[in-house]
């Protein structure tokens, strides 16, 4: 809950960063690299206290990173979503939805594979584990056909003991991330503006 000090309303770093759609990991490499410039305010326990301001100049960072820009400018943007685990699938297309990226779906390989060549999407969100091709597969195929061969690619795996297990997979097929499920949708909104911005 944000905390008020002298009438003034300031908001801990995990809320600072899912009101900005952006990750924790985003911001404190931000912090770190001097992209941003460090709050000053700390609570008792020495935590970071972000105004509304902050989270403002937070937003036009990412907006500005992400090439992309506003809300509005999103629509421009198409992301496949590959995931036959529904509830994964349905957070997933509500956050990007609510972020104003046009979002289509798929719950197989198959299905997924023929959109991402049809529909040409900005960015795909593969998951693992799918019916009909698993999504190493599906990864591995869209790398070799010439229209989609740098089509960035976000896998989601299921813990990061799964993501450990076929992290040699993983990069073997092409992927450019990984996202452990169920994933925080600050946390989506970061991966999917870095992998944007690193095609513009």
């Amino acid at each position: 809950m944000p905390a008020t000090i002298h009438g003034k309303t300031y908001y801990r770093t995990a809320e600072a960063c899912q009101i900005a759609g952006i990750s924790k990991a985003t911001l404190f490499r931000w912090l770190k690299s001097g992209i941003l410039e460090d709050v000053p305010f700390r609570d008792r326990k020495g935590w970071r206290l972000f105004t509304a301001d902050d989270i403002d100049r937070i937003k036009a960072e990412a907006d500005k990173l992400s090439g992309i820009g506003p809300k509005a400018s999103r629509m421009d943007k198409k992301i496949l979503i590959i995931e036959d685990d529904r509830s994964a699938a349905r957070l997933t297309e509500y956050t990007l939805q609510e972020a104003g990226y046009q979002v289509i779906t798929a719950s197989d390989g198959i299905e997924g594979l023929g959109k991402a060549l049809t529909e040409h999407p900005d960015l795909i969100i593969l998951g693992t584990m799918l019916p009909g091709l698993d999504g190493y597969e599906v990864c591995h195929q869209l790398r070799q056909k010439p229209e989609t061969a740098t089509l960035p690619i976000l896998m989601t795996v299921i813990s990061t003991k799964t993501h450990n297990n076929h992290k040699d997979s993983r990069f073997r097929m092409g992927a450019d991330d990984y996202l452990t499920k169920p994933a925080e949708p600050s946390e989506i909104l970061g991966r999917v503006e870095t992998l944007l911005s690193s095609t513009n």
